[in-house]
């Protein structure tokens, strides 16, 4: 198999992911409104707020956000300084993306070694949130972790992308 047709394969199975996870995010944006709908009429309706609401709002807006994130890199969605960049050749653009590919995977590959020691150390004392409501921490950890892992993905998968440009001038795909 050659370089191009590997790549191309793996490329195609991380966006894969991404875009199953990104459809998954997605839809829990229902989850949060329905929690957040719940608290609204149990507050100001029946007069009986709870005391879970705001924390697992807070729980289901941070699977979003992170399981997410490596659809969103996919898509072009984080934040880039486009004042220079977008009037860069496509070659340009790829070599730079090499080059902040390194700055985002060191980052990256340190916040899932110091989140599995987080995550190890949640599971192994069975940690949880100082509320009233005191749900178990680790599952948030373990969270944490797979979206670092799945933006750590499509950034390799961008990667590869930007070095056929960078290299041959052509996209992988075409």
């Amino acid at each position: 198999m050659n370089v191009r047709k590997s790549s191309l394969k793996f490329v195609g199975t991380v966006d894969k992911i991404s875009i199953f996870c990104g459809n998954v995010a997605k839809l829990s944006i229902f989850a949060l409104m329905a929690v957040m709908l719940y608290e609204v009429i149990a507050r100001y309706f029946l007069g009986k707020p709870t005391s879970w609401s705001n924390e697992l709002g807070a729980i289901i807006f941070g699977f979003y956000f992170l399981i997410g994130s490596g659809y969103t890199l996919l898509k072009g969605g984080h934040v880039r300084m486009d004042i220079l960049y977008e009037n860069w050749s496509s070659r340009k653009k790829a070599w730079m993306n090499i080059f902040t590919f390194f700055l985002t995977g060191v980052y990256l590959v340190t916040f899932i070694v110091g989140g599995l020691d987080t995550f190890i150390w949640g599971v192994k004392f069975n940690q949880h949130s100082m509320s009233q409501w005191a749900p178990p921490l680790w599952p948030i950890y373990l969270m944490t972790l797979i979206g670092a892992f799945l933006l750590l993905m499509q950034s390799v998968a961008q990667l590869v992308r930007d070095f056929f440009i960078a290299v041959t001038g052509e996209p992988l795909d075409g």
